[in-house]
């Protein structure tokens, strides 16, 4: 006959008790531990999400620039964190023309430059030879090409402006440009602001075209004329388009307007 406890229970069955009692009491802290590292994991993503957002706000604010000097007054939007340094329009002594430019520099040191003068003296076209094809480093003549044009919104002033050359519609464009023998012949990608001419024969500003003879990208004038250049990141090739500098810098173009 087993010995039983005055309650009417045996040792064996005492000590499985104990033992259940036990393994419960760990899985509950077990538990509650993990539910305490689950909550501190929680509160330092959220602190991670916090510090985002307020770095994506930094970055969102924006000012405003516009050229000191200038008979035509044009306006673009960029980071307030950007560093800002304008060369005001002065007579240039290769040229003969007033010029000035813009050049905006992002904390990885990648640089947008927009230069603007009134016209002036310009070199003359290169006449393809019947041989030249495009992009081919030993053509007489430059390619260019665009890869892609997105339409900027242009209000009335910028549209009025603009109208007077050509159509009034403005891109931001992706380009790819071959330098001809003389120059090396050596491929380049780039981001320009480009327009339609009312006067053209053709209609050159199509994506996917390589115009032979072909040099820069540029806006032709309504009363000045702007070129887009960038230094800082590399541009031999088509990744330069997903560099975040070069992204950045199309929003900014995008904003242009004449005030």
């Amino acid at each position: 006959m087993n010995k039983r406890s005055q309650a009417g229970f045996s040792v064996p069955h005492l000590l499985l008790g104990l033992v259940a009692v036990a393994i419960i009491g760990f899985a509950g802290w077990r538990v509650y531990q993990a539910q305490k590292d689950t909550n501190k994991s929680l509160d330092n993503a959220g602190n991670a999400s916090e510090v985002v957002k307020q770095e994506e706000k930094a970055e969102e604010a924006t000012k405003a620039f516009s050229p000191s000097n200038t008979k035509e007054k044009f306006q673009v939007m960029h980071p307030a964190s950007w560093a800002v340094s304008e060369q005001p329009a002065q007579q240039d002594s290769t040229t003969d023309f007033p010029i000035g430019q813009v050049v905006f520099t992002t904390a990885a040191n990648a640089k947008l430059t927009i230069t603007y003068n009134y016209g002036g003296k310009g070199g003359g076209n290169c006449e393809p030879l019947t041989t030249d094809t495009p992009h081919n480093p030993a053509n007489k003549c430059s390619t260019l090409e665009y890869l892609k044009l997105d339409k900027i919104n242009e209000d009335a002033a910028t549209k009025a402006a603009f109208s007077k050359k050509h159509t009034g519609d403005l891109y931001v464009g992706h380009t790819k440009y071959t330098s001809g023998k003389a120059d090396s012949g050596k491929t380049s990608y780039n981001i320009c602001l480009t327009a339609k001419y009312e006067e053209s024969p053709q209609d050159l500003l199509v994506t996917g075209r390589p115009i032979l003879g072909g040099t820069i990208c540029q806006v032709p004038y309504s009363v000045l004329y702007y070129t887009i250049t960038v230094s800082g990141v590399d541009n031999t090739s088509p990744v330069f388009f997903d560099n975040p500098d070069i992204q950045a810098f199309e929003k900014v173009l995008k904003t242009f307007k004449i005030l």
